[in-house]
C-alpha cells in the first residue's frame, strides 16, 4: 500500500508572479526527495491541484543544480495584480498553497 504524504513534507516553497503569470519554486530537502518531487509532481498534477485558480499551462523545468522545480502557471493569478479580484492577486500564496498537494511517497 502506498501512502500519500503532502509536498510539505519533503520541500520549502517560494512563489512570485509577473502580471498573469504564477511562479513557484519547490526546493527538496535533500537529493532522495528531489527524485521524488520530479517523479510525482507534473504538470497534470499541479493544474488539477489548483483547479480553477489556473486557466492556461502548467510548465514545470527541474533544476538539478540546486534539487529544485521550477513551475510555470500561465494564467494563473486571474488577470495579475492589476485586474484580478482575488485576494492575493500577486501570487505569494501559490506557494504555500502548492505544499498541500498530495503525492505518492514511493
Amino acid at each position: 500500500m502506498t501512502k500519500k504524504i503532502q509536498l510539505k513534507d519533503i520541500c520549502y516553497a517560494r512563489s512570485g508572479d509577473k502580471g498573469d503569470v504564477s511562479n513557484i519554486g519547490l526546493m527538496a530537502f535533500d537529493e532522495q526527495k528531489y527524485e521524488l518531487l520530479k517523479k510525482r509532481v507534473t504538470p497534470e498534477k499541479v493544474k488539477a491541484h489548483f483547479k480553477d485558480w489556473c486557466n492556461g499551462p502548467v510548465e514545470i523545468y527541474p533544476m538539478d543544480n540546486i534539487l529544485a522545480l521550477q513551475i510555470v502557471l500561465r494564467r494563473g493569478l486571474g488577470g495579475g495584480v492589476a485586474t484580478s479580484l482575488r485576494f492575493d492577486g500577486t501570487g505569494k500564496v501559490m506557494g504555500s498553497a502548492l505544499l498541500r498537494m498530495e503525492i505518492e511517497d514511493k
